[in-house]
């Protein structure tokens, strides 16, 4: 979704999906077989957002680590 800046109208929005001829969005959420779901409401360009949803059944921790990165400090 863009353009929504406010996460729980966002989700809100999908729940009613106005608009979204078979309704995929308000599917995912009631659909039993998601347990979990990751939300994340973020910039998108120079001046507006983006909601992102991810549904998934289930999910294994992989512990990542990712790549050392050297951070620059100032003293």
């Amino acid at each position: 979704m863009y353009g929504n800046s406010n996460p729980l109208e966002g989700l809100s929005l999908f729940l009613v999906d106005d608009g979204v001829k078979n309704r995929g969005h308000r599917t995912n959420i009631f659909n039993k077989n998601f347990a979990h779901v990751g939300c994340y409401t973020g910039k998108w360009g120079k001046t507006s957002t983006m909601t992102v949803v991810d549904f998934t059944g289930s999910y294994k921790a992989l512990n990542y680590v990712g790549p050392k990165v050297a951070i620059e400090t100032k003293v």
